[in-house]
């Protein structure tokens, strides 16, 4: 309704749609638009969605929509291994506010590469370390402990590259976690 507008809803019911649909692993976004609808076209040009040419969804009759789609970005966790090591501690540098670390100095940053470097070369039985990627690109670091008992088990890290937040990378790392 015109009277909510430049609230930032559609935005939100937008992110909260992708989110649900990433977590389903859907791989497409498809929204049909009445011609007329300006704020709603404009609001599919702005957000990334092409138009497309119109195809039937479980019979929806065409009377003159137009079809915008977006693709979705889908995550993947993949076992890290030694040669993630640079990744990781890359990552932590950049999100050590967000998880409460001290600044490190050059030796420091070292002895923490090489912490990491003989974690991933460890086999723990009871942890396990993620990287996230969105295609090729890193994007995210989980590890996961408690693996070895029955009833609890945790994420003892965390960590999302900063250009990747809030495109759902926590999100998808918590579930794969669970």
């Amino acid at each position: 309704k015109p009277e909510f507008r430049r609230r930032h809803i559609g935005e939100e019911m937008l992110q909260m749609a992708l989110e649900v649909l990433q977590d389903r692993r859907c791989r497409t976004l498809r929204c049909y638009v009445e011609p007329n609808n300006i704020p709603s076209l404009n609001f599919q040009r702005k957000h990334g969605f092409s138009e497309k040419v119109f195809q039937t969804f479980d019979e929806l009759i065409n009377d003159g929509d137009l079809m915008f789609e977006k693709g979705l970005q889908n995550f993947e966790a993949v076992p890290a291994d030694i040669s993630d090591a640079y990744y990781i501690c890359e990552m932590y540098e950049k999100s050590l506010a967000e998880l409460h670390g001290k600044r490190m100095d050059e030796h420091e940053c070292g002895n923490f590469f090489a912490e990491i470097k003989k974690m991933l070369a460890y086999e723990d039985p009871d942890e396990k370390n993620f990287m996230i990627y969105l295609g090729a690109m890193p994007c995210g670091w989980l590890k996961v402990n408690g693996l070895c008992g029955k009833d609890i088990g945790w994420i003892s890290m965390l960590a999302v590259e900063p250009r990747f937040r809030r495109r759902g990378v926590g999100r998808f790392a918590v579930n794969y976690a669970v």
